[in-house]
């Protein structure tokens, strides 16, 4: 079963950090949800996704360059009819009052150096982590531009960052923080059947206007 997560609770979820490239785990009581996008949540069992929401993900919310309209301003919107006839109201559910659980296994401090540009791989060509005007919210992961040659593809983005969402992440942000902001870095465990060992950074403030712009579309595989 999935839901739709409602306008007012984008803001709550986006004010906490990811847990990887592209999505939060949520913890609820006893449950865990998975946020995709700070859009669409979906209960995990046993901590996996179950067999028919992977399928719907790879048949349903597969987001094309087609899903968009570009705007005067180059943004990227959302289509009117968003997938609402899919997706539950996640207003059905209790408030969400958990906390997230942010990756941290193998990662360090540093700080990045001036015009040091990063990557960020997504299913989504308006992904809410890069705002409108090009900023970044604090928690959001990339990886490092010297990781690009190992991912081809959209599918080997998925593969290599161990993403839980199977469609193709074949958006493809640049990211160029100020110099001296601090991050965190490290390398993908395996994962969500997924082989991980990309490189990962996330970047423990927010950034600024314009740090971010794109998306550029590579290959679906």
């Amino acid at each position: 079963m999935r839901f739709r997560v409602e306008e007012e609770q984008h803001a709550r979820l986006l004010a906490q950090p990811e847990t990887g490239m592209g999505y939060q785990l949520v913890s609820e009581q006893s449950h865990t949800w998975l946020i995709l996008n700070a859009s669409v949540a979906i209960p995990l069992e046993g901590g996996e996704l179950s067999e028919e929401d992977r399928d719907w993900l790879y048949t349903e919310y597969v987001v094309t360059p087609d899903d968009y309209r570009r705007l005067d301003t180059g943004q990227l919107v959302d289509r009117p009819d968003w997938m609402e006839r899919e997706i539950r109201s996640l207003s059905e559910l209790p408030p969400y009052e958990g906390g997230i659980r942010v990756q941290t296994h193998g990662s360090y401090p540093s700080t990045t150096r001036r015009g040091e540009h990063f990557v960020r791989y997504s299913a989504y060509g308006f992904d809410r982590r890069i705002r409108s005007d090009g900023g970044v919210y604090r928690g959001t992961y990339a990886t490092t531009v010297t990781d690009l040659p190992l991912v081809p593809s959209g599918l080997a983005a998925v593969a290599r960052y161990a993403l839980p969402n199977p469609a193709p992440a074949i958006f493809e942000y640049q990211i160029v923080p100020p110099a001296g902001t601090v991050i965190h870095c490290g390398t993908c465990e395996p994962k969500h059947h997924q082989a991980g060992g990309g490189v990962e950074i996330k970047f423990d403030a927010q950034l600024p206007r314009g740090s971010a712009f794109g998306a550029a579309v590579i290959p679906e595989r």
